[in-house]
């Protein structure tokens, strides 16, 4: 029986450390040393002078470690499978064109190392320059010599194309799952409907018609990337959701605010405070509601109002502070609630959504001192730049610790354990409103692009003393004490517009922040719904 030989039986130190083999050092002169101890070159018969250019010895593979010749063995009985031949040099780069950028990177980093073994292979050998540079590049030096072996023969201008990683070579092999065109059909007039159900439950309806009629169906989730495949994600949330889906597609609009200066426009809204109160006159704590007045360049809270609910007098009394303090903006933008819409503050103005539009209208406020009123889209927050700002003082105000007890969280759903433990009375309630809203002006850090890192305040003082501020007349203040409406009046029996003066004595307290009007003929908005009585609108 012939004895078992490996396919290679003599070696230099150089093969030898380049082979990698067990217990067998990996660089030539590691080999020497071994070679050296245990005295290889004295064995008459397994060890050599190398013939040929440069010499050297040569020693037997039985001269090696017992592991070592295992593995030479193990190798030679192993199946030796013909390498394939190398396709030619078009079709490889037209494959490597149509791999994903992460995989030419890879290539890309291999055909880096074996430019830096070929620069160092003269002065310190192939094999020591493998390992050197395998250890810099943090791979095996063995998948180095494997690479070196996928490029030979090959042009070194082609050699990225054979470096890329062959596990995508191999085309894919998928079979082509088939179905009846009615079971497609089916599923999309069922799944594509605004009424639909989930798309699993679509499925299941669809399998078990067709089952019963004998027609092939796909597989759950191949039906699934079907679906999305030849139906747009854009078609799909249309004709499930309608408009209102279809929009949450798309990026909202930016709003460009950089070409506006302080004061040319503005935007109010109102916003109940999760916060029980204990308001005066009123047995059971009440939420209470603010009415703020921002301006739209800056983003800071000018004017604000604190009331039991949102009515035109609170309302008029914080645009009453706006124009006295800072002036007359050219454009307003308005919610659409009632006690913005009225036709004292907003009369005249065409695309009111409250009330109804006349053409004999009196003009409103507003309208009389040249401001342009915008109204906002109505059941859409996004339209309205304070939101923002209410949603800091939501955060900041109403979980202050000073409120403690007092919070009512912002959904029914979401009460916290100490859910209306105490009420805050209405003067601290007020005085940490007013720090706060002062708080949020003052705040440095802002992001927006008028702010660039500043505050709201610094950000509007710095405009306000350059823009061409309308400064409000003494006769202008009284347009606010001022309600024209149209009118039927009983005498006359016809319509004309009547003029009613809120009262004789309207008079604006700096100090206490209040509208104060008594006349017994005239309350407009004075009467509280929750006690009965008439009152004020307070800050």
């Amino acid at each position: 029986m012939k004895q078992a030989t490996p396919d290679r039986e003599w070696w230099t130190a150089e093969a030898l450390a380049a082979a990698s083999l067990p217990d067998v050092p990996t660089s030539q002169k590691g080999v020497d040393l071994l070679a050296k101890r245990l005295d290889w070159r004295a064995h008459p018969t397994y060890a050599r002078r190398r013939s040929g250019r440069g010499g050297g010895w040569e020693y037997h593979w039985k001269l090696l470690p017992v592991r070592a010749q295992a593995a030479l063995l193990k190798a030679a009985s192993a199946p030796h499978h013909t390498p394939a031949p190398q396709r030619e040099r078009g079709e490889v780069w037209s494959w490597y064109d149509g791999l994903p950028e992460a995989v030419k990177a890879q290539a890309t980093a291999r055909l880096a190392v074996i430019q830096k073994v070929e620069a160092l292979e003269a002065p310190m050998g192939k094999a020591l320059a493998v390992d050197t540079v395998a250890a810099e590049a943090d791979v095996a030096a063995r998948t180095v010599w494997n690479w070196f072996e996928a490029i030979e023969g090959v042009d070194p201008a082609d050699r990225l194309a054979y470096l890329a990683p062959r596990h995508r070579a191999a085309e894919a092999k998928r079979e082509r799952a088939e179905c009846s065109q009615e079971f497609l059909d089916w599923l999309k007039a069922d799944y594509l409907r605004v009424d639909g159900g989930s798309f699993k439950a679509c499925y299941d309806r669809v399998k078990t018609l067709c089952k019963t009629r004998g027609l092939k169906v796909l597989a759950d989730r191949t039906a699934r990337r079907w679906m999305d495949a030849n139906v747009p994600r854009v078609t799909q949330v249309y004709a499930r959701e309608g408009l209102k889906g279809l929009e949450k597609c798309f990026p909202p609009q930016i709003r460009d605010r950089s070409t506006m200066v302080a004061l040319e426009g503005v935007n109010a809204d109102c916003h109940k405070i999760d916060v029980f109160v204990q308001w005066p006159g009123i047995d059971k704590p009440v939420r209470p509601q603010i009415i703020a007045f921002q301006d739209l360049y800056s983003n800071k809270i000018l004017s604000w109002r604190v009331d039991l609910d949102p009515n035109k007098v609170a309302v008029m009394s914080a645009f009453g502070e706006l124009i006295e303090t800072w002036g007359i903006p050219r454009h307003c933008l308005f919610d659409n609630g009632h006690e913005f819409a009225n036709k004292w503050l907003t009369g005249g103005t065409p695309t009111r959504f409250r009330f109804t539009v006349r053409d004999d209208d009196a003009l409103g406020v507003l309208p009389q001192m040249g401001i342009q009123v915008h109204w906002a889209t109505p059941a859409h927050g996004q339209a309205k730049p304070i939101e923002r700002a209410f949603r800091d003082i939501a955060d900041r105000l109403a979980r202050h610790p000073a409120f403690a007890g007092a919070y009512v969280g912002n959904k029914p759903t979401a009460k916290p354990e100490n859910y209306g433990s105490r009420a805050i009375p209405l003067a601290d309630f007020l005085a940490i409103t007013a720090q706060e809203i002062a708080d949020h002006n003052a705040r440095p850090g802002r992001l927006t692009p008028n702010a660039k890192g500043r505050s709201f305040d610094d950000t509007f003082a710095e405009s306000y003393g350059t823009a061409p501020i309308r400064k409000a007349t003494p006769e202008q203040h009284r347009l606010g004490a001022t309600d024209a409406r149209v009118a039927n009046l009983p005498r006359a029996g016809g319509r004309m517009s009547a003029v009613n003066p809120i009262s004789p004595v309207v008079q604006f307290l700096p100090y206490q922040r209040a509208w104060i009007a008594d006349d017994s003929r005239f309350k407009i908005g004075m009467f509280s719904r929750q006690t009965g009585k008439t009152r004020c609108s307070m800050t």
